[in-house]
């Protein structure tokens, strides 16, 4: 006896508040879903230090009395179901009546609400009531939320650095924003501002607020429907892919949840179009009967379960591909857009894109004025990669025409001098190439038969061993660009800016912020050889944004798989004989000239036995 008791109240919060809230980006998700079930059409949210300092939320909602104010910071206090029939009925966001408190209990939280007819001020520190009164306030409620998790240093610690926590909540914000285009959402970051909608319901100038111009230029609508469910929204054309999942933004009921299930419907919509490895963009909002879909199995409300599944997995996978169809033709000739070519099983398709007015105006043609000096800044001891190979190859044909054609004699009366001169040709290219096969495979022969080179994994290998060589000696030669760059980027990224710049220059790069969404490029390393660099760029900055750490080695190591994942463009690629031997040189000189960085063979050899075998020669 005696063993069993009750939590105290403040303690059970504080076990929930392990559950709701996480992080900043947790509380302002739960208040400003606890915003936009009351109606508001304006918020506004501002965070200082990340928001671990402070979080003010603010909005022109219905507001609440003295008493549901009171109410409210009580443990499954809500004003959103009254009965057990409700859990199967939920139209709003927030219902488990768990945020108030629990944030209450881990921090100090003032409150200020008005109705239209009472104002009213309650203060809570740490799950302790400290002040309850009247206030001054227009209609709406302002919740400030101060020292996240002071009172708990365990919890504390485990928070990421600043700018990684503030663009948690600029990312959170954004999202709420893509679900919500009729409500207007600033955001406010150590008082500047970072993000603001207009709420107008256009869908375009939200994404272009969000995105930037890109993005905003390659959306096209989506709408389809049918007994059940009706989904809306808009998808990105794959002149706009990424390199992860994370802006593809599925909402149900303006809710924003993570559906893997959905997700695959997505991809397998565009899977004509876009290459292995990369990803879509798309927003799309899924209207339903509330009775079909479960929000309540899991405090955060991420995930949902969902009834006929089947059903609109195969809606949105059709909506998707007749979409696309729709607003892509195909013609006979190959693509001459860069970003097209790349993507070979785009062949034969070309985007038909819509501008917008926003977009007619022509875009920042201060560009060419402020580009960089053509310097070029090389801090290599010895002369560039590239020009280096050229060098060997200019002495290997010198020597090989030197002892042939002026010193015939050497080859006839010293047999030392003819092994070392067979050496140093073996040793710098040990196969005669032969020619190519489908652009994709060098065929050479050997003492020991045909030889069989996979040119683009033979040039991942060759690649990866330059650039990281480069990378851990810190010989980094960059050269500036006659154009620099202009690469669209998210304001949640944007919000680290310094973090990224500072992991850029250590790459090589040079970059300067341009607008609240875009950033210009103005030097690039010269390891840096694909065919899309503006793609590369914001491929490895988004890799970036992943490493919360900074860590250098990890940068390092996003950079050369970045790069193995853009040298894909060099195959099917025809390449001269002179090329060809190049490539084989290189590749001999490599530490591991076998197999390419993901452990495919970079060649392989048919013995002359097996040929003759195959041949029936005996």
């Amino acid at each position: 006896m005696g063993n069993v008791h009750i939590l105290d109240t403040n303690i059970a919060n504080r076990i929930a508040a392990g559950e709701v809230v996480e992080r900043p980006s947790g509380v302002v998700k739960e208040l400003v879903e606890n915003s936009i079930d009351a109606g508001a059409t304006r918020i506004e949210v501002r965070i200082k230090q990340g928001g671990i300092e402070e979080i003010q939320v603010i909005d022109n909602g219905c507001g609440m009395d003295r008493e549901d104010a009171l109410l409210a910071f009580e443990r499954h206090a809500t004003s959103k179901i009254q009965q057990e029939s409700d859990l199967w009925n939920i139209h709003t966001l927030g219902f488990r009546g768990e945020a108030l408190p629990s944030i209450a209990s881990v921090s100090d939280v003032e409150l200020t609400t008005c109705n239209g007819e009472v104002s009213t001020h309650i203060r809570i520190n740490n799950g302790k009531l400290l002040e309850s009164g009247s206030g001054v306030f227009r209609q709406g409620t302002h919740v400030i939320v101060r020292e996240l998790f002071y009172a708990i240093p365990a919890r504390l610690k485990h928070l990421k650095a600043i700018p990684y926590e503030a663009s948690q909540v600029s990312d959170i914000i954004t999202k709420l924003a893509l679900a919500n285009p009729n409500i207007a959402f600033v955001l406010y970051s150590d008082d500047k501002e970072v993000f603001r909608s207009s709420g107008n319901h256009d869908y375009t100038t939200l994404l272009y607020a969000v995105y930037g111009k890109e993005v905003a230029k390659a959306a096209v609508p989506l709408e389809v429907s049918d007994d059940d469910f009706k989904i809306s929204g808009y998808i990105c054309l794959p002149t706009v892919t990424r390199s992860n999942r994370k802006h593809i933004m599925t909402f149900m009921n303006t809710r924003l949840v993570v559906s893997y299930y959905l997700q695959s419907a997505i991809l397998n919509g565009y899977q004509e179009y876009i290459p292995e490895k990369r990803y879509p963009m798309v927003f799309v909002n899924i209207e339903m009967s509330a009775n079909l879909v479960d929000v309540n199995v899991h405090p955060s409300k991420w995930e949902v379960r969902l009834s006929k599944e089947k059903q609109l997995y195969g809606l949105l996978e059709n909506a998707i591909k007749d979409t696309l169809r729709m607003h892509m033709h195909k013609q006979g000739s190959l693509i001459s857009d860069p970003i097209w070519k790349e993507e070979s099983v785009l062949s034969g398709y070309v985007p038909k894109i819509e501008q917008p007015a926003l977009f007619d105006k022509e875009y920042k043609s201060s560009i060419v004025a402020d580009s960089a000096p053509i310097v070029v800044k090389i801090e290599l001891p010895k002369p560039v990669i590239q020009k280096q190979y050229v060098e060997n190859t200019e002495v290997f044909v010198e020597k090989k025409v030197t002892n042939v054609e002026k010193e015939p004699a050497i080859v006839e009366k010293t047999e030392g001098n003819v092994e070392k001169l067979v050496q140093e040709s073996v040793n710098e290219i040990p196969f005669e190439v032969i020619g190519q096969l489908h652009g994709s495979y060098i065929l050479a022969s050997n003492v020991d038969g045909l030889v069989i080179i996979d040119q683009h994994a033979a040039n991942e290998r060759i690649r990866y061993e330059e650039v990281r060589k480069a990378l851990e000696e810190s010989q980094i030669a960059v050269q500036p660009l006659l154009m620099p760059y202009v690469i669209s980027i998210s304001r949640s990224m944007m919000l680290h800016y310094e973090q990224l710049e500072a992991s850029m220059q250590t790459l090589g790069f040079t970059i300067d912020r341009f607008g609240e969404t875009e950033i210009l490029v103005r030097e690039v390393p010269l390891w840096m050889q694909v065919e899309n660099e503006e793609r590369f760029i914001l491929d490895l900055l988004e890799r970036m944004e992943d490493n919360k750490k900074n860590d250098i080695t990890l940068l390092k190591k996003d950079a050369l798989a970045t790069l193995a994942c853009h040298t894909s463009v060099r195959f099917n690629h025809n390449l001269s004989k002179e090329e060809m031997e190049e490539t084989i040189r290189r590749l001999m000189k490599c530490e591991n000239p076998y197999h390419c960085p993901h452990g495919r063979p970079t060649y392989i050899v048919y013995e002359d036995s097996k040929l003759r075998k195959l041949f029936e020669r005996g």
